[in-house]
Parts: C-alpha cells; sequence; structure tokens
C-alpha cells in the first residue's frame, strides 16, 4: 500500500534535476541583448537544506537540522573608565574583567607609601607590639574614666575620685621611669605615660561635662520617685524628691485632679538670643484669687512669644497630665539658664498678676514621660559617642606619631646610624 508522501530517492532526484527555474535576465546595460539561458544557481536554505535539488528536504543530515537552543547575549565587560576614560582600549580589554579588589589595593598600597614618603623613615626599631601598646592602652583609659563620671558617679562618687587619682599615678610612674630611663621595656615608657596621663585629663574633663549637661538629669527622671495625685495647690516644698509628678484623677477620661493644667494665656518669655518660656500650673481654685499662687511653672525654650502663646511641650495637648522635674530649674541641663528663666517667672508675675510660691519647681508638662526619659537617655548616649570619636582620634594620632618616630626610646649606636643611613637616601630620593 503506498502513502501520499512515499518517495523514491532516485525518482525525486531526477525531478529535481529536471526542474529548472526561469533564466535569469541580464543587465538592460549588459553585453547581451538576449535573455541568458544559464540555469540560476540554486536557492540554498537555512540550515543547510536546497530546495530546487531536495524541495522535501528529505536528504537533510541530522547535523543541520535547527536546534531549540537559545544563545544568550554575552554580557559587556566592565572598563576601568579611571585608568581609559575614552574607551581606547576596549578591544585590548575585551575578555578581561576590572578586578575591583585590586585596584583598590593598589591605590591603598601607593597612598601608604606617599604617606610614608611625607613623613621620612621612622625609627627603624619600632614592633607591631608597641604601637598595639601605645594606642590601646590610652584609649581605654580614656574610655574607662569616661564611663566612671557618667555612670559610677550615681552609686559613689568617692570610687570615682579614688580610681581616677590610681590612674593617674600609675601614668606619672610611667613616665618617670621612661625619663630616667630605667626601664630596659622594649616599649616606650616616656610617651605612655604621657598619652596615659592625658588619656585620664581627657576623660575627667568630659566625664564632668557629661554628668553635669545630661546624665544628672538621666539618672535623677529614673531614680526619682514618682509623686502621684497632685494638685496645682500642692505645695512645692513637699516635692523636692520629685523626679515626676502626676496631676491626673483618671487618665482614662482625660479628667485631672482639680482641673489642674498649664494656664498658656498667662505665659510669659524672656528674650535671651533664645525665647525661655514659663506658665502657671493653675486649678480653678488657685486662678480665682486675686494673686495667684504658682507652685509650679512648665518650661520651654523658643516655643513661646513675649506674653502668652505657650506651646512648649504637651501644654495644649488634652492628654497632657505629667511634669517631669528639672533639676536646679534648669533646662536642658541642670542649672542651665536660670537666670534667664526667673527673669520670665518675674516677667509673667507683673504682667498676670500672679506670685510664685517659695521653692516653686520647674516643670516640663508632658503626656509621654517614658518618650521623654527615652530621648534624655539617648541624647547622653549621644554625648559619649562623641566624646569617644573625639578622644579616641586625638590620642591615636599622637600615639601614631610617638610610634612611628621612636619617642622616647632608648637606641644603640647601630640603630641611630642606620637612622641616619635611612634618612639620608630618602632626602636623595626625594631630590
Amino acid at each position: 500500500m503506498s502513502t501520499p508522501f512515499a518517495t523514491n530517492p532516485g525518482l525525486v532526484a531526477s525531478q529535481a534535476a529536471s526542474r529548472q527555474f526561469p533564466p535569469r535576465r541580464t543587465s538592460l546595460f549588459g553585453g547581451g541583448g538576449g535573455a541568458s539561458t544559464e540555469p540560476s544557481p540554486a536557492v540554498q536554505e537555512p540550515f543547510g537544506g536546497n530546495l530546487a535539488r531536495d524541495p522535501f528536504l528529505t536528504q537533510m543530515l541530522s547535523q543541520d537540522r535547527p536546534t531549540n537552543q537559545r544563545v544568550l547575549p554575552q554580557r559587556p565587560l566592565m572598563q576601568d573608565v579611571g585608568r581609559d576614560p575614552f574607551m581606547t582600549a576596549a578591544g585590548q580589554a575585551q575578555g578581561q574583567a576590572w578586578d575591583f579588589k585590586a585596584n583598590l589595593r593598589s591605590e591603598i598600597q601607593q597612598g601608604s607609601k606617599a604617606i610614608r614618603r611625607l613623613l621620612g623613615p621612622g625609627d627603624p626599631d619600632r614592633t607591631v607590639l608597641s604601637r598595639n601598646i601605645l594606642v590601646a592602652a590610652p584609649f581605654l583609659i580614656f574610655v574607662w574614666v569616661l564611663s566612671m563620671w557618667c555612670h559610677l558617679r550615681h552609686y559613689s562618687p568617692e570610687a570615682c575620685v579614688g580610681l581616677t587619682i590610681v590612674l593617674a599615678v600609675g601614668s606619672v610612674s610611667l613616665l618617670l621611669q621612661g625619663y630616667t630611663g630605667k626601664s630596659n621595656s622594649s616599649v616606650p615608657l616616656l610617651p605612655l605615660g604621657c598619652l596615659c596621663l592625658l588619656a585620664v585629663s581627657g576623660g575627667l574633663f568630659f566625664g564632668l561635662q557629661g554628668w553635669d549637661y545630661h546624665w544628672r538629669q538621666i539618672w535623677w527622671s529614673h531614680t526619682g520617685s514618682t509623686s502621684v495625685g497632685r494638685t496645682a495647690s500642692t505645695p512645692a516644698s513637699s516635692q523636692i524628691d520629685a523626679a515626676l509628678i502626676d496631676f491626673w484623677e483618671s487618665e482614662a477620661t482625660f479628667l485631672r485632679r482639680n482641673d489642674t493644667s498649664v494656664d498658656p494665656t498667662r505665659g510669659a518669655g524672656y528674650k535671651d538670643q533664645h525665647f525661655y518660656c514659663v506658665a502657671p500650673i493653675m486649678s480653678p481654685q488657685t486662678a480665682g484669687t486675686a494673686m495667684g499662687l504658682v507652685n509650679f511653672w512648665a518650661i520651654g525654650v523658643d516655643c513661646c512669644q513675649t506674653l502668652g502663646s505657650f506651646t512648649c511641650d504637651a501644654s495644649r495637648d488634652v492628654a497632657g497630665g505629667y511634669g517631669m522635674v528639672m533639676l536646679d530649674g534648669g533646662m536642658p541641663c541642670p542649672g542651665c539658664n536660670v537666670d534667664q528663666f526667673q527673669l520670665a517667672v518675674k516677667k509673667a508675675e507683673a504682667e498676670h498678676k500672679l506670685v510664685s510660691a517659695q521653692g516653686a519647681l520647674f516643670l516640663r508638662w508632658t503626656d509621654k514621660p517614658r518618650e521623654m526619659r527615652l530621648h534624655m537617655l539617648l541624647l547622653g548616649l549621644h554625648y559619649m559617642w562623641l566624646s569617644i570619636v573625639c578622644g579616641s582620634l586625638i590620642l591615636v594620632t599622637l600615639s601614631g606619631f610617638a610610634w612611628y618616630y621612636g619617642i622616647g626610646t632608648q637606641r644603640s649606636a647601630e640603630s641611630e646610624g642606620s637612622l641616619h643611613d635611612n634618612a639620608r637616601l630618602q632626602s636623595e630620593v626625594v631630590k
């Protein structure tokens, strides 16, 4: 039984050979005027198929068959634009990827060589161990003293004083040993003692500043007592040990005891580059008298005008009902700007017929005392971080110079001679 597509290879080949395409005409401007009788070459199909001789592609070789594999475009190689901004070496760089780590390593090496040429030969006897001790010891002493005076002082100021004296005496003893040359240590004791003494002094200075400006108030806000259920008529002298005063009757219903709140209309501001603002904390009982007695003042900076318009913290918020006691009546640190706030109080007394009670407390009126404590804590930690960065930069720089040039080391005659030879060679290279 024969099929429609069954073909005889010999018959197909003879039919393909007998089939001819139309003759190709010569050009109008060619030499011959008639049509050419030469057959045109067979049309070549992709993948090696010859339709003229094999119209059904029965003789197609297996290797000529199309495949389903996709040829992905090659990703262009990165070129070093810094070295070749106009890409003139793109052809030569083809096939070679730009190595970022190798280039960075070479740049660092070139930078270190330039720094060494700038600094000179340095001490030929310097060691890595002495460098690590000169850098690490003063840095650790600085951080320890700073932390003591910002944290340990809250628990025991006497311990802070004693430990600081011990560190200072030890630093002076190292300095004297290095100066007299009685020690045979490989670490230069003279610069080590000087750097340690500088670290003790710097840690003490930054620690005292941090305690006065941040950490005294932070520790007081966390460890002081919380006075609950107070009113505007509560005597201020009875709250001298309070860190937080709660004026709420029922916080769920926003009901304060005796309707105690900040009166922003009776506030006043003293202008001295900044506005130092005060406003009385009053209740209907204290506000209804001829001369209102004020036991508590809400304070702030740059949140009011000359008279009235007090908007500091949560004074205009219905959820406000806590007073964070500011130590020594100062803000933003204990004792800061006390004179300016006192002048603002006198101004409010004269303008609004008020009387400030003896020992009246200055508060920051807030609705979220935890967030206010957290904010003060973050400011204190930020101060410590900046102090450590600044102190470490100074100490590490001085330690590096002392180690590189061998300050305070005892050199032998051979070391001195090699040092002079290195300096002479360095000068010749520079010339």
